[in-house]
């Protein structure tokens, strides 16, 4: 098994290019094309891109977890053969991961399968944050669904936790798997690679009083919350 941490200070700009080869260039809303001006004209440092997507996307690739209480299942890849790639965490990171290795020209039968897993089934452009607290934009403009994004790829999404990860102790020897990942809703996935991208968490806890003073700026809950 091999732990990849996927970098997300480059995937913001990456972002956009795997996009607009898979989506042929796509233009965006005003709302966003007019928040990417401010942006650049008042910090020259920062390059804001992101996509327009569509609302009314298919979930063909979002699979349904098994209900929280039932008996362990084993995920069924498509293909035998071909290797097994399973990417914790949606971020910036995850998703630009997944997304690149879906554009990736790959030899015959070595395209990889791609899963992936976040506990939230929308997708968070973090740098826009702000503008959804002063009321710029409105929630699905910086938080597209998953499935909207992953539409038209093989990549498959679960709505899901991580519960424990199972990494096999014989990497090398020709085992038949690299580890285990088992979900909260009792799915085990098996892989040949694994991609850890979980992101990170405000700490409150480490500074005195700011758990009871301070409010956390970091999610799309969070901004739900400051307003």
């Amino acid at each position: 098994m091999e732990f990849t941490l996927a970098s997300s200070a480059s995937a913001k700009t990456a972002l956009l290019s795997c996009h607009q080869m898979r989506l042929g260039s796509p233009k965006l809303p005003n709302v966003w094309r007019s928040s990417l001006w401010r942006s650049r004209s008042s910090r020259r440092n920062t390059s804001l891109r992101t996509v327009a997507l569509s609302t009314t996307a298919g979930l063909r690739n979002t699979m349904e977890a098994p209900a929280a209480n039932a008996q362990n299942v084993n995920y069924m890849w498509p293909d035998k053969k071909r290797p097994r790639i399973c990417i914790v965490g949606g971020g910036f990171g995850g998703l630009y991961t997944a997304l690149r290795l879906e554009s990736l020209v790959w030899p015959d039968d070595k395209k990889p399968q791609v899963v992936l897993i976040d506990q939230s089934e929308r997708f968070v452009f973090k740098p826009l944050l702000y503008e959804l607290l002063s009321g710029e934009v409105e929630a699905w403009e910086i938080a597209p669904q998953f499935s909207d994004l992953l539409a038209n790829t093989d990549v498959r999404f679960f709505k899901d936790r991580v519960k424990c990860l199972y990494p096999c102790d014989h990497l090398g020897t020709n085992a038949p798997t690299a580890g285990t990942v088992h979900l909260e809703s009792g799915l085990l996935i098996e892989y040949d690679w694994l991609v850890l991208a979980i992101g990170a968490e405000a700490k409150l806890d480490i500074v005195p009083g700011a758990a009871d003073y301070a409010l956390p700026f970091y999610t799309l809950e969070d901004a739900h919350v400051s307003t």
